[in-house]
């Protein structure tokens, strides 16, 4: 069994695959392919299709995946990073064709920190991503399939009547798809789940079941080739143990069969072995939201209490443990015997960074010092890492259930215990070293000769964390902007500033004294009135825009970051920036509800054409004259401002603003503390009057 396609030149293409065996009997072929053939430039960059953009990192995203929308939406929304600059992505729909016979294309164009989110439509799309990356124009290609379905929410308890607590919702799924379609012994579909996640008391994970769409029977809790027979559908029956707004989220299908693991096509889909079973979960299904009355008389069937070490109480960065001694574990190994390939138990918890905890027990594994446990006895016991830096207060465990894996003829099959009979639980978190941190940096507030004290403890309880403690204190810029100002505050005055160089060619001659030459503020010895940027240093200063970066440090050439951009300009409008969890966190919060910002990569180096942009908008939103506008073609590098940055860069540009150097305007360069101060006086100069 044998695979052919025909090589292409470099460049972007399309090819289907056949499926002929050796005697030239005809098996199929998969829809028109695009691929892209990289060039020798591009072929240099090792790795290109993964470090050109997040795309290959991000969950459920491969070739095989499936993003679902509901009916009536235009499509899926997908949101990927390109590293590169000027990044495009042209996304191809292959349910539409242009007159040619060419598929359609829809363009996007990513925003100035790279991010692009685009939309999927139904039928296979192809993701094809352009931009400069390492000197080179490189373009790679990606591929996922978009699928429209249908909800349908009725009630299997009450037919006819609205939802209530208590009561079985039944949720169909209507847009039958194929997550991997057979080829031989490769991806054999078998049996298969789509699943849910929800909040609700008792239970956070649902699992499909399996109907015939003639009737309302549902023959067992799962689908068994369900894609090869139309009649089947995917469908939920879910048991309302909340009211209110109740989510079905993180819907992923999870798919059982006979055959080798993702990837693996060659060039032999058969090897002549028995083809082993195999499983693997994929897709986004999309959310949704029921409306669910409340019912007093429900109770949750509880039958199993967690018993939870430490009075339910730990540190961030600790752990705890949560038993459930009376689970009837030993009835379900002996149920199965020797076909028993595993047993778990599962809770659910709400801690960030966390969405599950379980135990794991294979018959025949020893401890091996992982997740695993020893026996079947020991899968009643779960330890709960706390990761560092969790902010302190109530968490929940919830959604308990076990599951048992075992072998049902040339497949295994998964059967949950259980479900909505282990209490939930609630457990509260302390801060730990690196929370007690946060809350010295916190507590500092505004900084007065007084402050030493404060800022003393908040520096001492910061060098003794490990070094993995200290990347996640959030607010350690608040710290250093603390003990500058307070180093700024209680440094011996200096009373004399900066001055022009002389000339030691010529000798030098009695003269009147002259007027004493007013510094910038404070003193900076890297600041002098020669420089072309003093002017603009020495009024951001003055003015409270900017401060230095040391004691008597401007640092001109230092890169600015999008952080300091909007604190500076929210302290223009009087927003006080000092006390959040970090240091541009406020101000971040004002540009994004002002419409400045999109408040991503605060600690990302802000570009030239960023800044435009975001003196742009700020202009717009306090009312001032944005008319003027400089035809910006005349530059060398005009082609390189980006489009969501060209208006932007033509006012500023015409305001005089920005205005270039060498005949170039630089927009995807860095924007350096002494263009800032500049650019920031000449536009409260200019336009801010």
């Amino acid at each position: 069994m044998y695979y052919y396609f025909v090589p292409k030149k470099a460049g972007t293409t399309t090819f289907t695959v056949t499926v002929n065996d050796e005697l030239g009997k005809f098996y199929g072929q998969t829809p028109e392919i695009v691929v892209h053939v990289n060039s020798p430039e591009e072929t240099a960059i090792e790795d290109l299709n993964d470090k050109l953009t997040n795309f290959n990192s991000l969950p459920y995203t491969s070739k095989y995946d499936d993003w679902c929308y509901q009916q009536g939406d235009e499509g899926a929304e997908f949101s990927f990073h390109i590293n590169g600059d000027n990044g495009k992505v042209y996304v191809y729909n292959y349910l539409e064709y242009n007159a040619d016979g060419t598929p359609v294309k829809t363009t996007y164009t990513a925003d100035g920190n790279g991010d692009v989110t685009i939309l999927l439509k139904d039928g296979y799309n192809c993701i094809e991503v352009n931009a400069d990356y390492q000197g080179q124009n490189v373009t790679q290609v990606y591929s996922l399939k978009g699928k429209v379905i249908r909800y349908v929410v009725s009630n299997f308890s009450r037919p006819g009547e609205p939802l209530r607590q208590g009561d079985i919702a039944k949720v169909r799924i209507i847009g039958q798809f194929i997550p991997v379609h057979k080829i031989l012994r490769i991806y054999n579909n078998g049996e298969g789940v789509a699943s849910f996640m929800t909040q609700m008391p008792g239970t956070a994970y649902i699992p499909a079941s399996a109907e015939l769409s003639k009737d309302d029977a549902y023959a067992s809790t799962k689908f068994r080739y369900a894609g090869r027979d139309p009649n089947v559908n995917y469908c939920n029956y879910v048991e309302l143990t909340g009211s209110g707004e109740i989510t079905l989220t993180n819907g992923i299908i999870s798919q059982g069969g006979w055959g080798s693991g993702l990837g693996s096509e060659g060039d032999q889909g058969n090897t002549g072995e028995i083809a082993p079973d195999t499983t693997f979960s994929m897709g986004h299904l999309a959310d949704l939201t029921i409306q669910v009355e409340e019912n007093s008389d429900y109770v949750l069937p509880v039958k199993y209490d967690p018993v939870i070490s430490d009075n339910a109480t730990v540190k961030s960065g600790n752990s705890l443990t949560i038993s459930v001694p009376d689970l009837p574990v030993k009835e379900i190994e002996a149920t199965y015997g020797s076909n028993l390939r595993q047993m778990s138990l599962f809770y659910f918890t709400d801690i960030p960074g966390i969405q599950a905890i379980y135990s794991l027990y294979k018959p025949g594994v020893a401890t091996d010092g992982s997740d695993r446990v020893g026996t079947a006895e020991g899968t009643r016991t779960l330890c709960l890492n706390v990761p560092d830096g969790t902010p302190a207060g109530e968490y929940h465990l919830y959604g308990a259930y076990m599951l048992a894996k075992y072998q049902n003829g040339y497949s295994a099959t998964d059967k949950l215990y259980f479900q909505k009979e282990i209490a939930d639980a609630t457990i509260t978190v302390l801060p730990g070293d690196v929370e007690n941190v946060k809350n010295l940096i916190d507590a500092i507030g505004p900084v007065t000769k007084d402050s030493g004290a404060a800022i003393t403890a908040a520096r001492n309880a910061y060098d003794a964390l490990t070094d993995e403690q200290k990347a996640l204190v959030t607010n350690y810029q608040t710290l250093l902007d603390a003990e500058e100002r307070y180093a700024e505050l209680t440094k011996p005055i200096t009373p004399v500033g900066p001055s022009k160089p002389s000339k030691p060619t010529e000798p030098s001659e009695p003269s009147e004294p002259s007027e004493p030459v007013t510094p910038a503020a404070p003193t900076f010895n890297d600041v002098t009135e020669s420089d072309w940027y003093y002017d603009g240093v020495k009024y951001a200063c003055d003015n409270g825009l900017m401060n230095g970066t040391g004691a008597n440090t401007f640092a001109p050439a230092a890169d600015t970051t999008r952080g300091m951009i909007v604190t500076i300009l929210a302290r223009m409008e009087g927003v006080n920036t000092s006390g959040g969890a970090s240091w541009y966190a406020l101000g971040s919060e004002w540009a994004m509800n002002a419409g400045i910002s999109d408040g991503t990569n605060m600690e990302g180096k802000i570009t030239r054409e960023q800044l435009a942009a975001m003196l742009y908008r700020y202009a717009k939103m306090k009312g001032y004259d944005v008319s003027a506008s400089a035809d910006i073609s005349a530059y060398t590098d005009a082609s390189g401002v980006s489009g969501w940055a060209k208006e932007a860069m033509q006012w500023a540009v015409g305001s005089g603003l920005i205005q270039g150097s060498n005949n170039a305007l630089n927009p995807q360069a860095n924007a350096s503390r002494a263009q800032i101060a500049t650019i920031l006086m000449r536009f409260v100069q200019s336009i801010a009057k």
